[in-house]
Order: structure tokens, then C-alpha cells, then sequence
């Protein structure tokens, strides 16, 4: 019979299981016990300790977690609908942090790609022409400059590819064989080769997302594309310091004016 925590992880997206079932693991061994056994003191105590060790996104995927290993326990029976509630009874976790990583520039992901054998000119543009995150390049069917792709919450999308990453992959179609770790692997022999300073795998989904809204991409239209439930998750991948710094230069023109009559 499965326990709680595997009714849990078997709900989620093949790419989202390992991060959940690392927070798992991680707050059973903060308080010793089953997360299928907890008492209300527990979870206070848990989520204590998420907020104090990790930044607010972090904390809030453990909160998550718990969130699902909780309801099923009641699905299971082992606990009723009054217990489930006490237990969910818990403050959201708040805040946001800096924003982390970059966008890779034209000039770099060009190095990339010259310096990459097929394989991984194919993962280069699938992850930059459709902004894919590396759990998802195990998973993917391909037919013809269209991606299948199984995201996060077993969410399937489609995604139209065209210039060269649509040649790119053609010329080295999927299934390429590789988990998330063994694409990370893979990015960061790239980036030695090409001279290109070290970039996360994620890094790829943020210049994907900045090239679009440099590009005139609605948000709306990006959030979909990328497989994100809210646009306000999708305007966070925004690393484009040239619009930033724009917006500041026409706030300080409208600032700086004489005034009329002056």
C-alpha cells in the first residue's frame, strides 16, 4: 500500500518529483517522525524552520509539499476531514527575494552553439527556442518542429518551433537519454568549451522569457508557452536590464523637466 508521501509524489509531473521528494526527506528529518503522523505543533515547527533556512519561493515549495502529504493522509483515512483542516491551519509564507541567475547573451549563446555537438546544440535550442526546463528534456515527444512537452503538474503543452533552433533539433531529435542531472552536466562541459562563463540550466528558461518580452510577447501569451499557472510567476523571469534601465531614464525625463514658464 503506498504511504502518503508516494500518493504525493506520484500526483506530481515526473520533472517535479525529485525537488518535492527532497523536501520531504528533509523535513522528516527535521522532526524524526512520518509526515503522515503529525500533529499541528509539528507543522508550526516545520514551517519555522523552512522560513529560517531557506528564501521565501524555497520555503513556500516545502510548504507545498506538506501541503499534499497532509490531504493525502486524509484521502487515506488515517485522518478526518477536522484534523486535516487543524493541520493546513498554517500561516502562507510571504515575501520575495532578489531576483537569481541571468540571461545568457546573443553573442554567448552563439559561442554555445558553435562549440556543441549535435546532442547538445538539439537540448541548447529547445531550451532557449522553448524555454523548457531540464527536468522536461526527458520527457518530450517530437514530431516534425513540434514539441509535446509534460511539465510541472502533469501539464501537457505544445510548442512550435522555427529557424534554427527548428533545425537544431531535426538535425538531433529526442528522446536524448538524459535526466535533469545529466543535462546540467552536459550545459556546464558547453560552457567550458565555448568560454562562456557558468550558467545555470534555468538560466536558459530566463533568457528564453527575456528574448520574448524584448521581442514584443505578451505575457499572457509567454505564460502559456512556458507552462507557468500565473503571469506574475512568468514576470519574474524577466532579466532584461536594458528595458529596466530604460523605464528609469523616461521616469527621470518626466522628473527632470522644467517646469513650464521656468
Amino acid at each position: 500500500m503506498e504511504t502518503p508521501n508516494q500518493a504525493y509524489l506520484l500526483r506530481l509531473s515526473p520533472s517535479s518529483r525529485p525537488a518535492m521528494a527532497g523536501a520531504l526527506r528533509t523535513m522528516a528529518r527535521w522532526i524524526h517522525t512520518d509526515l503522515g503522523a503529525l500533529e499541528p505543533v509539528d507543522v508550526g515547527r516545520l514551517r519555522a524552520y523552512a522560513v529560517q533556512a531557506f528564501a521565501p519561493a524555497t520555503a513556500r515549495r516545502y510548504m507545498a509539499a506538506l501541503r499534499g502529504v497532509i490531504r493525502e493522509t486524509w484521502r487515506s483515512g488515517a485522518i478526518d476531514a477536522e484534523k486535516r483542516d487543524r493541520l493546513l491551519d498554517f500561516p502562507a509564507v510571504t515575501g520575495r527575494s532578489a531576483p537569481v541567475g541571468r540571461a545568457l547573451t546573443v553573442a554567448e549563446l552563439r559561442l554555445l552553439r558553435i562549440a556543441a555537438r549535435p546532442r547538445d546544440r538539439a537540448i541548447l535550442a529547445a531550451m532557449t527556442g522553448a524555454g523548457l526546463r531540464r527536468g522536461e528534456i526527458a520527457h518530450l515527444s517530437y514530431v516534425k518542429n513540434v514539441l509535446s512537452v509534460l511539465g510541472k503538474g502533469n501539464c501537457a503543452r505544445i510548442i512550435h518551433l522555427t529557424g534554427q533552433a527548428a533545425a537544431d533539433v531535426e538535425a538531433c531529435p529526442p528522446p536524448w537519454d538524459l535526466g535533469g542531472g545529466g543535462v546540467w552536466a552536459a550545459l556546464k562541459r558547453l560552457a567550458r568549451r565555448a568560454g562562456v562563463a557558468p550558467f545555470m540550466p534555468h538560466d536558459l528558461r530566463r533568457t528564453y522569457a527575456s528574448l520574448a518580452l524584448g521581442a514584443g510577447v505578451d505575457l499572457v501569451t509567454l505564460q502559456r508557452a512556458m507552462g507557468h499557472a500565473s503571469p506574475v510567476t512568468t514576470a519574474a523571469y524577466d532579466r532584461r536590464t536594458d528595458a529596466q534601465r530604460g523605464a528609469a531614464e523616461r521616469v527621470a525625463g518626466v522628473l527632470d523637466a522644467p517646469e513650464e514658464g521656468g
